[in-house]
């Protein structure tokens, strides 16, 4: 009997930086209805270990989507240094 297999051709891998470098991945969220966005981000290092992660949640902003094009979760205000 043969193994089903993945057919999703949208499959993402995750790929390691180059040596001596760090990798940060990023995701974010817009709910208009609520109006409130939130963020995270993870940095890992070359061989995949987990450095250091952060996220936060927005609420009562007047614009969701001009308030999370302008946050930068990398800032040192933001808390990641």
């Amino acid at each position: 009997m043969t193994q089903p297999h993945s057919t999703d051709h949208n499959e993402r891998t995750w790929i390691p930086p180059p040596n001596g470098f760090l990798k940060r991945n990023l995701d974010a969220a817009i709910l208009k209805e609520i109006n409130t966005f939130g963020g995270g981000l993870c940095i890992r290092g070359e061989h995949g270990s987990y450095i250091k992660s952060k996220s936060n949640i927005f609420q009562g902003i007047s614009s969701p989507s001009s308030e999370a094009e302008c946050a930068n979760p990398m800032d040192p205000a933001a808390g990641i240094q």
